[in-house]
């Protein structure tokens, strides 16, 4: 990905000095809890100070005693980078790049190759519900794509 971005800094696993990255959840407001971008996730700072954030995972999903494999890569993806608040449905979104999901063996859909919000499979109301002040954070970027890339009036932040 990084040779078709504009990278200021590719910071790799790195945690220290302008590397270091903390983000919050919407629900850890009052008492500011912060949670480190640790060595498991891979770090590009842009020239226009937005930070992508990568962490690859794989496990197996079971099914009528049908194992499939799946990995994925969690992609964050913090617009202002630095300047904060570094918090989900803020200014800190989450995608999810399908690397290897074909469920169609356990009557599922094929969702390899495919980049989607986190969230994407929840009602508008699910979505609405992990946007509030109590939940997550982490579903607001399905929301936000739910509604036509806007933020409507009923954004509950």
């Amino acid at each position: 990905m990084a040779p078709y971005l504009s990278v200021m800094k590719n910071c790799g696993y790195e945690t220290t000095g302008a590397c270091r990255f903390e983000v919050g959840y919407l629900k850890d407001k009052k008492n500011n809890t912060r949670t480190l971008m640790g060595t498991n996730y891979y770090k590009l700072i842009l020239q226009d100070g937005t930070v992508f954030i990568l962490n690859t995972s794989a496990n197996t999903v079971t099914k009528n005693n049908i194992t499939i494999p799946r990995s994925w890569t969690s992609i964050f993806i913090d617009i202002n980078g630095q300047k904060g608040p570094n918090v989900f449905g803020k200014d800190l979104f989450y995608y999810i790049y399908r690397i290897q999901e074909d469920r169609t063996p356990i009557g599922g859909e094929n969702n390899s190759g495919k980049m989607i919000p986190s969230g994407a499979n929840m009602s508008r109301e699910e979505m609405l519900s992990d946007c509030a002040n109590n939940g997550s954070g982490c579903d607001c970027t399905a929301l936000i794509m739910n509604d036509g890339w806007q933020i409507k009036d009923d954004y509950p932040w």
